[in-house]
């Protein structure tokens, strides 16, 4: 395995659980949605070099935005 890929489950880790407090959800349920909308696979790990640079609560507020947009109440 890479470190670039190693980087990327890294995030992916902290962004799920960041996005799991921000949503009072559990971890799995955070990531079933993140699965179900396409937006771990179709953004978070495609735009891992931009948004790995970006803080904490910006993140989670541009993936909450981007899930309510496809119709997800989080």
């Amino acid at each position: 395995m890479s470190e670039k890929t190693r980087d990327e489950i890294a995030f992916s880790v902290f962004l799920l659980h960041a996005l799991a407090d921000a949503w009072c959800i559990s971890v799995p349920d955070a990531f079933r949605l993140l699965q179900e909308s396409e937006i771990m696979q179709g953004y978070i790990i495609p735009c891992y070099d931009a948004l790995h640079c970006l803080g904490k609560e910006y993140l989670v507020d541009d993936i909450t935005t981007f899930a309510r947009e496809k119709g997800y109440a989080v």
